[in-house]
């Protein structure tokens, strides 16, 4: 039996988050800017139609931004990531095997689907999607995973669905090859000096030529692209090569006292997401960039281990200190520090032996992690309390999470 898959793209996914609760959005041009709101990360159609570009920095279209008066909102994850598990809960209805690829897109293996009618199929879940979440989604059908990315493109611009199991040809013909999932923008530029311009003409090269300027990555994609499926849909969630809280300063940090301050924040956030997905880590990455408008820029991070694989906050906090008396040079200003976690593990795989003192501290550590997601960030170690937050100038309620800011109708 052929393969059948569908690729359900989340449309505009931030931006559609804000206009669930906030409908006056709807047709006006708005954008979602990063966590340091330095550029924007998400734009709906009406922000893309007069100009505004993806990753573009703020400084650069503040003129556009005021002209047009865009809505312009900060991240806001714990709504996104609170519509995108419901999402992918109801494509859980439609097939029991669902890919979560990203927080906007999941692949489904339809192959078993008694329906005959695949485009029917396809638009009832769009638009259950859209009845029980209010996120509009695109959704293509074809008989490998490349190509169903390739169709959920042309469902956005063909009414929401696209059945791409006939007439393929006509359709790589159409798609630059920089567009196909699978090559990136060294691999375009490399085909494009080949005179490979689009998909088709990358199907129609032979197979030894893409596996030798390619390897097995481009023979995947080009054996996908003619039809022939060699990607499953994989239920089980990858572990993350690393979780990292990260930020960008509005004002230089210059005293050591301040930015161990906000090393121990980002070293809490680190340890709840490692908790939140049942991970453990046995190594933490402390960094340090100064301002890159000085003379001579310092950039400089450091790679230190835990004595045992762990997700608490105590123990990733330790190396806080460790790190920061390596890095920190008096009289830098420094613009950016993070924690990244690595060698990262699930904690079912874990075998080293806990002690009851690392068990209890673990617990009463997930005790909190659970009274703020339910309650809001209620409950605060003393020392995350020494920072403030910096001010955002517009972040929308987490209306799903947080008591405090759920939406109130009248």
């Amino acid at each position: 039996m052929k393969k059948v898959f569908m690729l359900v793209d989340c449309n505009n996914f931030f931006v559609s988050c804000e206009r669930v609760f906030n409908p006056k959005l709807r047709s006006v041009p708005t954008v979602v800017l990063s966590n340091n709101e330095a550029c924007v990360i998400a734009r709906s159609n009406e922000a893309k139609d007069i100009g505004i570009k993806m990753a573009e920095p703020v400084f650069k279209c503040r003129d556009i931004l005021n002209f047009f008066d865009v809505k312009c909102f900060s991240t806001n994850f714990a709504l996104y990531g609170d519509l995108s598990s419901r999402v992918m809960r109801i494509l859980e209805s439609f097939s029991p095997k669902v890919e979560s690829y990203s927080v906007d897109e999941a692949f489904l293996d339809i192959t078993d689907l008694e329906e005959a009618n695949y485009f029917d199929f396809g638009k009832a879940v769009g638009d259950r999607v859209y009845k029980y979440v209010g996120i509009p989604v695109s959704v293509g059908i074809a008989p490998t995973k490349t190509l169903a990315k390739i169709a959920s493109k042309q469902a956005k611009r063909s009414g929401g669905v696209c059945v791409l199991l006939e007439g393929v040809n006509t359709v790589l013909k159409a798609t630059p090859v920089g567009e196909v999932w699978g090559i990136g923008w060294a691999s375009t530029k490399k085909l494009r000096q080949n005179s490979v311009h689009t998909a088709y003409d990358f199907v129609n090269q032979k197979p030894s030529w893409i596996v030798n300027r390619f390897g097995v990555g481009g023979a995947r994609t080009y054996w996908e692209l003619k039809g022939k499926s060699v990607s499953e849909v994989n239920n089980a969630k990858a572990l993350p090569k690393s979780m990292a809280h990260t930020r960008s300063f509005k004002n230089p940090i210059t005293e050591k006292s301040e930015m161990r301050k906000r090393l121990v924040n980002f070293a809490s956030s680190v340890a709840a997401a490692l908790r939140a997905d049942n991970l453990l880590c046995h190594e933490v990455i402390v960094f340090l960039k100064g301002d890159k408008n000085r003379d001579v820029y310092y950039s400089n991070g450091v790679t230190l281990p835990l004595e045992n694989y762990s997700n608490l906050r105590t123990d990733i906090v330790k190396l806080v200190g460790k790190g920061l008396d390596r890095l920190f040079k008096s009289g830098e200003r420094y613009k950016r520090a993070g924690i990244v976690a690595i060698n990262i593990i699930s904690s079912k795989d874990n075998n080293s032996l806990f002690e009851n003192n690392t068990k209890r501290k673990e617990v009463a550590e997930r005790a909190v992690d659970l009274l703020n997601a339910k309650w809001g960030r209620t409950i605060t170690v003393a020392s995350d309390m020494l920072v403030k937050p910096e001010k955002t100038f517009s972040r929308s309620p987490e209306f799903t999470t947080k008591w405090q800011e759920l939406a109130l109708v009248f």
